[in-house]
């Protein structure tokens, strides 16, 4: 039996690699590999020299983190948010691979950064991930292979040197949490090994531990140092090359690195200093700020906020009635309606009446707007209006409020965005299962192995339904985007924004949600007893060798569904409901669901009229076919939404753009509960 017992690491990093055709310039985003199944070299003090494998799969990977705002930080360094040089967007496991989209920030000193990931000069990436649990499952070059059941992602890093998989052991970060790790071992090899072989294999592990431990001390890489290992040479030889390389690799200039460190300090605690003199501040809190080692962007933003509490603005009498909380909101209905009729974008009936702001410009809708606040806009120029109106509620800090302009155009976009939303054709809903869930945890669903009724005898017990061990799981995780409505738009009366965006916003959650449905069907889909979603052996519920739609094969799929027992080996005489085919097959599709075709001769009758539902979607490929369940009756696949909403909006006034900022968000999962509502076929 093999043996369980529990080692302590720290956090470890794998080298990543950045796919520099998915650079994206205007979303500043690119995608990245950040991890394979390849085994890799590793080293650690309680486990000794070993390779080690990731599996790039949900059952074994938590990408959750990743998925919920992980940060993209400068070489691993999570000790100040300065650090940060942006966002993990999104990561997945795809085919044995882990794929990660990096979103970097608008922030002034990150942009050279950005800028050098363009043009190649920054090409290292690294990854760090925890290792709950390790399982030797061979060996390889008498080295323990060694794969890792349960591990999740933590970070993703740009590295000047790519930090390889064995970065983070023996110099872990200050701040990394040990893990204890559970170390399942199996001793059946090292009880038939003889003598030698254990001295031949302590001699080799010794060796191969100096080697690596020369070659960090060199700072070379993980690489090298495996190179070095697999080679025939010896110890001494490997120390050798060693030396021989660490003299042709040019030294640091630790002068020039200091110099250069303490001209930015200087430069740094000499700007703090003007900008907090300039405003009157003592020289007490400009020290403070020194001392305290905040960056100069957030030392002026903290002097402007300190400012601003010493010398508040005394309120100003403006021309204008303040109006009250009824007329207020009246109005805002009516110009949302004057908007919505203008830019055709709802029916009358639906947009309302805008009564007095029937055909008002958005510039005379951002005046009435201001007028009403109390806010003279004498003697401002066209941009000054546009740009006062949607900053309207702010300045303050107290955000969007009712009658603000920014507020009112928010609520267009948002009313417009939930009808364009509702009008989008997703074929996934019909055979599909909707669910909900409050938070970003793991979603399990777990089989009832056996729900055949028993007779109960007079006076006699109930049985008790067997529970499986066995389900399914799965996580939601954030998508969403950020558009800008800028002054320009309110200046040049542009409507397009209310009836364009809303529409284009809408029909990328209904793409996204129809890309990670069908992908189910179409790439390959692990289930909880390891086997892949469609499987001719442990699920039959395949036919790899295809055949074209007919009355035939149609019979043949339904038998095979109708033949699914339960896991408590019960028939469940499952009927299909639903034909689900791409492009091209959707002229049978629709031939061998349809009451009106009139068969020639009998042998082209066709017995299946009514009793099923085609399904047709661009994304499924080829002449390749499915057939599934009513999910009423059978588990097929279910997708869930956070707290059952599909799409959550927020608004507020750029601070990098001048612009009034509209951020879609959506949240979305889902899963193949059960195989035996659903039918594959390659097609012919």
């Amino acid at each position: 039996m093999p043996k369980e017992n529990r080692t302590i690491i720290g956090k470890q990093y794998f080298r990543a690699t950045f796919d520099k055709n998915s650079i994206s310039k205007e979303d500043r985003t690119v995608d990245v590999v950040f991890v394979t199944e390849r085994q890799v070299m590793m080293y650690n003090w309680d486990i000794g020299l070993f390779y080690e494998v990731l599996p790039c799969n949900e059952i074994n990977g938590d990408l959750g983190r990743l998925n919920n705002g992980a940060p993209l930080c400068d070489t691993h360094d999570t000790s100040s948010v300065r650090n940060g040089l942006g966002v993990v967007e999104k990561a997945w496991f795809d085919n044995g691979i882990g794929r990660a989209t990096v979103r970097f920030s608008k922030r002034a000193d990150v942009d050279p950064v950005w800028q050098d990931v363009q043009d190649s000069i920054i090409t290292g990436v690294s990854v760090g991930y925890i290792v709950y649990e390790y399982e030797e499952v061979g060996v390889k070059e008498n080295i323990p292979l060694i794969r890792a059941n349960k591990w999740e992602g933590t970070e993703i890093s740009l590295a000047l040197v790519q930090a390889d998989s064995g970065a983070g052991v023996g110099r872990a970060a200050s701040d990394d949490v040990k893990q204890d790790v559970i170390m399942i071992r199996k001793n059946s090899n090292s009880n038939t090994m003889t003598e030698a072989e254990k001295a031949a294999l302590a001699a080799e592990r010794k060796r191969s531990a100096e080697i690596l431990k020369a070659c960090r001390a060199a700072n070379f890489s993980n690489e090298y140092a495996q190179e070095l290992i697999e080679s025939e040479r010896s110890l001494e030889e490997a120390l050798t090359a060693i030396n021989a390389k660490k003299s042709e690799t040019p030294p640091v200039n630790e002068s020039e690195v200091r110099t250069q460190a303490t001209k930015a300090e200087r430069t740094r605690a000499s700007e703090i200093s003007k900008a907090s003199r300039a405003v009157g501040l003592p020289d007490s809190f400009a020290q403070k700020l020194i001392d305290d080692g905040t960056s100069l962007e957030n030392a002026r933003a903290a002097i402007i906020d300190e400012a601003a509490k010493k010398n508040p603005v005394e309120p100003k009498p403006q021309s204008g009635v303040i109006i009250g909380a009824d007329e207020k909101d009246k109005k805002q209905r009516g110009m949302e309606s004057s908007i919505m009729h203008r830019a055709g974008v709802l029916k009358a009936e639906t947009a309302g009446d805008p009564g007095e702001f029937r055909s008002m410009t958005l510039m005379d809708l951002a005046k009435d707007c201001l007028t009403n606040a109390g806010i003279n806009y004498r003697g401002l120029s066209q941009m000054e209006i546009a740009s006062r109106a949607l900053q309207m509620g702010s300045r303050d800090g107290g955000g969007l409020a009712t009658g603000d302009f920014s507020y009112i155009l928010a609520n267009v976009l948002n009313k417009t965005l939930r009808t364009m939303y509702d009008l989008q054709a997703r074929s996934f809903t019909q055979w599909t299962r909707k669910s909900t869930t409050s938070d970003f945890k793991q979603i399990l669903r777990t089989q009832i192995s056996d729900l055949k009724l028993t007779p109960v005898q007079e006076g006699g017990e109930y049985q008790y339904a067997q529970i499986s061990d066995s389900g399914e799981s799965y996580k939601v995780a954030k998508w969403g985007k950020i558009v800008n409505i800028n002054w320009e738009a309110i200046v040049n009366d542009d409507l397009s924004a209310f009836s364009r965006i809303p529409s284009f916003l809408a029909g990328a959650v209904a793409q996204m949600q129809s890309d990670v449905i069908y992908a189910i069907l179409t790439g390959s889909h692990i289930m909880g007893d390891t086997n892949e979603l469609f499987d001719a052996t442990n699920h039959g519920n395949y036919t790899s060798t295809g055949t074209a739609i007919s009355a035939v094969s149609i019979g043949v799929a339904r038998q095979m569904m109708r033949d699914q027992k339960s896991p408590g080996n019960n028939i469940l005489n499952i009927a299909p409901k639903f034909l689900i085919v791409g492009s091209q097959n959707e002229a049978l599709a629709l031939q061998y669901s349809s009451q009106n075709y009139v068969a020639t001769k009998q042998a082209d009758i066709n017995v299946w009229t009514g009793l099923i539902t085609p399904i047709v979607d661009a994304r499924i490929s080829g002449k390749q076919w499915f057939m599934t369940a009513d999910p009423a009756l059978i588990d097929t696949v279910e997708y869930a939404t956070l707290e059952g909403n599909d799409i959550y909006t927020e608004s507020k006034y750029g601070f990098e753009v001048d612009a009034l900022q509209y951020k879609l968000r959506t949240v979305f999962g889902a899963k193949a509960i059960d195989w035996r509502g659903m039918y594959k076929n390659t097609g012919a």
